[in-house]
């Protein structure tokens, strides 16, 4: 990593783009977390998506008051499509990096210093980013992401590494996009803009496909600090767990698969990503019945409970209302966690006594979890996806 004294003599522009819609609760965070950067040599472009919240005039005085931002539009109709956002602040960036700076999201004050000095020190990264802490509503720290998998074989993101994007795109992009959050990374803006039209049809995993063009003829660097704070609300783009938007997933997911099998070695595991994807592509209707369920056999005077954390467990937290929602996750790999606002328990942890009805959100081990369940005293209903 180059020294500060070293960046500052370098000084390479930082192009930031701030893509938002309907942010208002987050943006002042936002923007703050952009001023307060260590490495000051940035530009700043403001987009707005046609909000109709307050977030247009939180961007207005933010113009005025940072003499950064070089660049300030909003759309009088909504895209639909978030790519198309990093598209319009791409085409009047000028710097050598670009960080889309999620407007939802925030930053520690050393995020592009320490990023910068990795890429400068090997001019083959097309890619850097971070470790990233995830955060409610409150800001109030809810987990980190988990990039570790049952199909990678070792977990990489334990320390730093620099890797040729190639071996990625190879072993680990085919299973899951391995840059979870766009705000936690900068990027080569000539790689960036040379790859970006590419994805311009897709909305739910067009920076999946942009990350591997750009891994395809680069080097991948990633620095295990946590300098990123990514939301999690119940408006993100993250948590559109319904069946329309599932299907559209699995339709623009396939896409990915055959960029892979064209430019990439189909792995084993990779292989074994696309099986899963496809005998799992019926899960949310399985959720939506088994949330129908959920209402038929709940009673008001006894807690329900999810067993296993996944898209279902999410999908059926997002559907419910605050008056039915449950009253906990189990799940011991992510104890102590919550997701919006539920805490995720051990199962040791949960007292029986007061529980009516637990779902299990998984059929591979639904057998294990329900004996499981009998084993700890319980004896309500158990309901299976």
């Amino acid at each position: 990593m180059l020294t500060s004294e070293r960046l500052d003599r370098l000084n390479p522009l930082v192009s930031v783009i701030v893509p938002n819609f309907n942010h208002r609760d987050f943006l002042p965070q936002r923007v703050q977390s952009i001023s307060e950067q260590l490495y000051q040599y940035i530009e700043i472009i403001l987009l707005d998506d046609c909000s109709n919240d307050d977030s247009q005039a939180i961007l207005r005085q933010f113009k005025e008051s940072d003499a950064r931002v070089v660049h300030c539009e909003f759309n009088l109709e909504n895209s639909g499509r978030p790519i198309s956002q990093w598209i319009k602040g791409l085409q009047v960036a000028r710097g050598k990096y670009v960080w889309i700076a999620e407007s939802d999201d925030f930053s520690d004050s050393n995020f592009i210093h320490t990023l910068l000095g990795v890429m400068e020190s090997d001019q083959r990264i097309g890619i850097g980013y971070c470790a990233s802490v995830q955060v409610d509503a409150s800001s109030a720290h809810v987990g980190h992401f988990e990039l570790n998998s049952p199909l990678f074989e070792y977990n990489l993101w334990q320390k730093d590494f620099v890797l040729d994007g190639k071996y990625l795109v190879d072993g680990y992009f085919p299973i899951r996009n391995i840059i979870p959050n766009a705000s936690a990374a900068l990027f080569s803006r000539e790689l960036l803009v040379k790859h970006i039209y590419k994805a311009a049809d897709f909305s739910l995993v067009a920076d999946w496909l942009v990350y591997i063009h750009i891994a395809l003829e680069s080097r991948i660097a990633f620095v295990n600090q946590p300098l990123n704070y990514c939301r999690v609300h119940s408006t993100s783009v993250t948590r559109s767990h319904s069946i329309a938007s599932y299907r559209r997933m699995l339709r623009e997911r396939l896409s990915i698969f055959r960029t892979l099998f064209e430019h990439a070695n189909m792995t084993t595991h990779g292989a074994s990503a696309l099986k899963q994807m496809l005998e799992n592509r019926h899960k949310f209707v399985r959720a939506e019945r088994l949330y129908a369920k959920i209402n038929n056999a709940h009673s008001p005077n006894k807690l329900y409970g999810l067993y296993g954390f996944n898209d279902i467990a999410k999908y059926i937290v997002d559907r419910t209302n605050t008056a039915h929602l449950p009253a906990f996750v189990i799940d011991k790999s992510k104890a102590g966690n919550q997701y919006n606002h539920i805490p995720i328990t051990a199962i040791e942890d949960v007292d029986m006594d007061d529980v009516g009805v637990i779902a299990i959100l998984s059929l591979r081990y639904a057998a294990e979890m329900e004996d499981e369940l009998r084993k700890r005293g319980f004896d309500g209903e158990v309901l299976i996806v």
